[in-house]
């Protein structure tokens, strides 16, 4: 019994420590939505809610509740929400057809400047020369315009978490992590998936488009039901701020955080 009764207790702290980052996160994202604010000032206006707020005792607990305040306010703006799982399966066939092009055209330039025999590049290890070129691919585009060839065609964009355009630092880590085994099923288990060459080099992949298409396209992807006949008692509800398909009885959006 007292087991149960502590359990219970428990339970309740934990509920309503959410319910207050919940609203720290709300309360913060509605002083910054209008203006661009650095990593580290958000940090320290997060840090300065959690100190007068909650009655943390210990480091680790700051920073993780700073870190789930932190992507609240994140998935609360919708040009932050990773793009779908969809894109990126699309962006990653795409590439793959783009680097061989690009391998291509890269050698053609090579073969007439003379630079092919000099760099001895038909004696280098054709692996290493793989990775070389899908490193170089990757370096150019995604530095100059945020995309490579396949995002145009997919209408999707690298971010920094901050919502900034990545620096050539940032594309170079975010490429070579691509290369760590097993990192595609990174993308497996979430409609909106972020890979380890994405959190790890703090960068996201979102819709480039004006956020009125991005509403709509996303409500066309969550509004089908195929073979289903909806009465009125089978109602659907929508997120306004991102499409997402809402459960009767939640108070929070799963995908961008939006209050209902």
């Amino acid at each position: 019994m007292k087991y149960k009764d502590m359990n219970q207790k428990i339970k309740k702290i934990q509920k309503s420590c959410f319910e207050r980052e919940e609203e720290i996160s709300e309360r913060i994202y509605k002083k910054i939505k209008e203006e661009k604010v650095s990593g580290s000032r958000l940090d320290e206006m997060i840090l300065e809610e959690i100190e007068n707020n909650m009655s943390f005792s210990e480091d680790w607990q700051k920073y993780y509740s700073k870190e789930r305040i932190k992507e609240g306010i994140r998935k609360k703006n919708s040009k932050l929400l990773p793009t779908t799982r969809k894109r990126r399966f699309l962006n990653l066939i795409l590439d793959y057809i783009g680097i061989f092009i690009f391998s291509l055209a890269l050698g053609f330039i090579l073969g007439i400047t003379g630079l092919f025999i000099t760099l001895e590049i038909e004696h280098m290890n054709e692996w290493l020369l793989g990775i070389i070129i899908t490193i170089l691919y990757y370096i150019i585009f995604e530095s100059i315009w945020s995309k490579t060839p396949a995002k145009f065609i997919t209408k999707t964009k690298i971010i920094t978490e901050d919502g900034e355009k990545p620096d050539y630092k940032t594309i170079f880590i975010r490429t070579l992590i691509r290369f760590v085994p097993f990192e595609i099923f990174s993308f497996l288990g979430t409609e909106r998936p972020r890979g380890w060459h994405d959190e790890w080099s703090k960068t996201i992949v979102v819709n480039d488009m004006p956020i009125k298409k991005v509403i709509k396209s996303q409500k066309l992807e969550f509004s089908e039901v195929e073979n289903q006949k909806v009465t009125s008692k089978q109602k659907i509800f929508y997120c306004v701020g991102c499409g997402n398909k809402i459960n009767k009885g939640e108070k929070f959006c799963s995908e961008c955080g939006k209050k209902i």
